[in-house]
């Protein structure tokens, strides 16, 4: 598999999650595949039930997966967009790492 089966953005009130959201549903698909191994993201709003308190993993479908966390405390998604790209790249590269020694 070369890209994410789910993607779930996740976040406080105006913690950048619609630049996220909107960046990458506008991306051009290819390139937000080869940057972000990104379809189209999954949006949820229960943190708390989704990650029933595991810092690192959620169990979607019986299956534990990886998160991450994209850390907007410095707001990077307003008229940031060079940096937001650059973080958002760095987080889902992690992931991806985190993703593939689990598989």
């Amino acid at each position: 598999m070369d890209h994410f089966p789910i993607l779930i953005l996740i976040g406080r009130p105006a913690s950048g999650k619609s630049e996220i959201i909107d960046y990458l549903l506008h991306a051009n698909p290819v390139e937000r595949l080869r940057r972000f191994w990104v379809g189209k993201p999954d949006v949820l709003d229960d943190w708390d039930e989704l990650t029933g308190g595991n810092p690192e993993y959620l169990t979607i479908r019986s299956q534990r997966e990886p998160y991450a966390v994209f850390e907007n405390s410095d707001d990077v998604t307003t008229n940031q967009a060079e940096q937001m790209v650059s973080r958002l790249e760095s987080v889902l590269s992690g992931l991806w790492s985190q993703r593939t020694q689990v598989m």
